[in-house]
């Protein structure tokens, strides 16, 4: 059962919930919250997450990741471009 809340025309889902949806665990899911990294209320000792905040952070983080997998790339091949030079 998902238990899921609305405040000011946003829904938020557990924790559980967005775990289960997407490949993160909850503990991590927690610490995004908490850092403020995505929408996310605190009531009591539950955390609820708004659903379409996480799913911007993984598309973000996604496309942060290949840019940087791009970047080293073409570092690695100006060094070994450099080092044939030197040879």
């Amino acid at each position: 059962m998902d238990e899921s809340l609305e405040i000011s025309g946003s829904t938020y889902h557990t924790i559980k919930a967005a775990a289960e949806q997407f490949s993160y665990s909850r503990d991590y899911i927690t610490r995004l919250a908490r850092e403020q990294k995505i929408a996310a209320v605190n009531i009591g000792r539950r955390w609820f997450v708004e659903l379409d905040s996480l799913r911007q952070y993984v598309e973000q983080t996604s496309y942060e990741q290949e840019v940087r997998k791009r970047q080293l790339s073409e570092e690695r091949k100006r060094e070994l471009l450099l080092r044939s030079v030197r040879e």
